[in-house]
């Protein structure tokens, strides 16, 4: 297996006029078997390229397959969006194909031929291991509790780019890990954050949706909250907890006994709580709602537990949504917000900033309760 000195070499002896430094992004090494993904991205394929052809032209670098989303549902034998992933026996052979790429403007471009005919300059993204992991080198001992689950991240994106689009746009990011196939060690398109306090952890969670600018694409990534192996309930502090509470008023790991007690107190059987997928499944933080959770129904929605509607003193109404998605046009409206959800929310900590993000208006240092 080349080393990381090596790969230098072979860019650095290449006598091509368009041949410039291999970025260092490419070249880092990472602890384990192999510095790359056996799963390679190739985009701007030729219109009528099929995927026997580009199996072909890549087994100058060993054996591989060649694969695009949805193509089994498909049956198409072309790249229906100009993009697909040669996916190789072993590294090296990823190893090999970096050497013989050409690195212009950033990024690693090879000429794709059908035999001896020239096709089309194509490019290549190999996956480097060590842009899986990002963290904050000085941050403090890091908190599962302070941890959200993102979902939708394009799975060219790095764990360090997605970093920085958090931290431009919430801030305090101390950890970021994509998930990755077992096998190929190549991201699943979502990834675990873990903030370094509870207010930017709110914040994120209160987003919901974050717009993600790329070279090649504009896309909105999920947010959702991070489903920890093993919570204790949060109200007894006795039981294990199994299921979330998602919603920004609760957003607390509960025992079923004191979820109905919790929930039918507050008039707020409507919330779903989440659990973790099966141990089987793709992936395994993709925090699944309930749907055959005991005590819920959607018929109950702001009703007590017998199914009969509460009187106005006792209903209690769940104004994380709405609070959430409140859009502030100009400051002028900050003191109107304050009147709404100041009337609606018991107070328990003194507010203490406000922040503005993506053109809506969030309280960090709130405890969102609706009790």
């Amino acid at each position: 297996m080349r080393t990381i000195a090596q790969l230098k070499n072979i860019w650095s002896n290449d006598s091509s006029d368009n041949q410039v430094s291999v970025p260092d992004l490419v070249l880092q090494s990472f602890p384990g078997n192999g510095i790359f993904s056996r799963k390679v991205f190739v985009g701007g394929l030729p219109p009528d390229v099929t995927a026997n052809s580009l199996s072909l032209f890549f087994e100058q670098f060993g054996a591989n397959t060649v694969d695009w989303p949805h193509r089994k549902c498909t049956g198409s034998d072309i790249p229906p969006n100009g993009y697909a992933f040669v996916v190789f026996m072993s590294d090296r052979s990823v190893e090999y194909l970096v050497s013989r790429c050409i690195c212009k403007q950033g990024k690693l471009n090879i000429l794709l031929k059908n035999g001896k005919k020239e096709v089309k300059v194509v490019q290549v993204r190999p996956w480097a291991l060590s842009d899986q992991v990002y963290r904050v080198t000085d941050a403090k001992p890091l908190s599962d509790r302070f941890s959200v689950f993102i979902g939708g991240v394009p799975r060219t994106t790095t764990a360090s780019e997605l970093a920085m689009l958090l931290q431009q746009t919430i801030g305090d990011v101390v950890y970021v890990s994509l998930e990755v196939d077992a096998e190929t060690k190549y991201p699943k398109g979502a990834a675990q954050v873990v903030f370094n306090n509870r207010e930017s952890y709110l914040t994120a969670i209160a987003m919901r949706l974050i717009t993600l600018t790329t070279i090649d694409q504009v896309k909105e990534i999920e947010i959702k909250p991070y489903l920890m192996d093993f919570a204790q309930c949060e109200m007894c502090n006795l039981a294990d907890a199994r299921y979330l509470c998602p919603e920004l008023c609760c957003l607390m790991y509960m025992c079923e006994p004191c979820w109905t007690e919790v929930h039918k107190q507050r008039g707020l059987l409507h919330h779903r709580p989440m659990t973790k997928a099966k141990p089987g499944s793709p992936m395994r933080n993709i925090s699944n709602y309930v749907t055959a959770f005991p005590f819920f129904n959607p018929s109950l929605d702001h009703h007590n537990h017998s199914g009969l509607r509460s009187t106005n003193q006792q209903q209690q109404l769940c104004h994380c949504k709405a609070f959430s998605q409140y859009r502030v046009s100009s400051i002028s409206s900050l003191q109107t917000l304050f009147k709404l959800f100041c009337r609606d929310f018991r107070i328990r900590r003194k507010i203490r900033f406000l922040i503005n993000v993506s053109g809506y208006i969030y309280v960090p240092g709130l405890l969102y309760r609706c009790d």
